[in-house]
């Protein structure tokens, strides 16, 4: 093996070795995947502003007749880590608004497996896409020369 002697390079190596140390760290930390049994802040991780604004819910709510019971998530306090935190929304009943509206804190958001995002809109569906008016002005323009041109398309566009 090749011996180094010089105190540089021992330094430049012992600071290359703390550089890996710190970026597996890192990476062991971040959750790149949902896991199949994801808690409540693993499932809104995903979701656009970390998902405020969503709708949650238990899934055994389902299950005892109450499909329209959800919080809403009104704040989220994440951990860097993105597998904990602090959560508040605001919580339906059976249809119903409860503790007039008042923001909760969510409890039970680290057990895992038990939590469903209702569909979020906004992650599923993106934005809603149209032609900037000009370019409907153009496309209809482009269909009604088409049409006064014949029924052969050879004649000219008349306008």
């Amino acid at each position: 093996g090749v011996a180094f002697t010089h105190t540089k390079s021992s330094r430049a190596m012992a600071a290359v070795a703390e550089a890996a140390v710190a970026v597996k760290r890192v990476l062991k930390a971040a959750v790149t995947h949902i896991r199949k049994d994801a808690n409540l802040y693993e499932l809104t991780k995903q979701l656009p502003e970390f998902g405020v604004g969503s709708k949650v819910a238990l899934r055994k709510w389902e299950l005892k007749g109450a499909p329209d019971s959800y919080y809403t998530l009104t704040r989220m306090v994440p951990k860097p880590s993105g597998r904990n935190g602090k959560c508040w929304g605001t919580f339906t009943w059976k249809g119903q608004l409860k503790n007039d509206g008042a923001e909760a804190r969510v409890r039970g958001g680290m057990k895992t497996g038990i939590w469903k995002v209702i569909e979020d809109e906004r992650s599923i569906h993106g934005p809603v896409l149209t032609l900037p008016p000009v370019a409907r002005v153009a496309a209809g323009e482009g269909a009604a020369a088409a049409v006064a041109g014949g029924e052969d398309g050879g004649g000219e566009v008349q306008k």
